[in-house]
């Protein structure tokens, strides 16, 4: 299934979500990493009333996964950085064809996902020793 997304619902979106000159915009790097990360904290659409829970479990798979949001650093590299409760609230409006779970789902999906990976890690380990 594909992941559709509509950004016109978000005040001031052509600022909010896109950089560059006209003529030659593009969507911004949060905007496109918050389309994704949609998925990975199970909400589809960031609202006045969810945006704290949106940013509580993106920092819940920041820590668990690591983030999905990069900036340049000065050395001409890229580095993780997590979304700030000001990038989530001013993509209010944001939405996706993501299904809505809820917290319990979503805790309950990522440790299971979790420890899945840590079995299999140990197994590996234990089978080459």
């Amino acid at each position: 299934m594909s992941l559709d997304y509509e950004l016109g619902n978000i005040a001031n979106y052509k600022e909010v979500c896109y950089t560059g000159e006209p003529g030659q915009r593009k969507m911004s790097g949060v905007t496109h990493a918050l389309i994704f990360v949609t998925m990975s904290v199970d909400i589809g659409h960031i609202t006045e009333k969810n945006y704290l829970e949106f940013y509580t479990r993106a920092k819940f798979v920041a820590a668990l996964l690591g983030s999905t949001l990069y900036e340049a650093d000065e050395h001409g590299g890229y580095k993780e950085r997590d979304f700030t409760i000001e990038e989530i609230r001013a993509h209010i409006g944001l939405g996706t064809n993501v299904h809505e779970k809820s917290r319990a789902h979503f805790v309950k999906r990522h440790l299971d996902s979790y420890f899945r990976s840590a079995d299999y890690d140990t197994r590996q380990i234990t089978a080459a020793a």
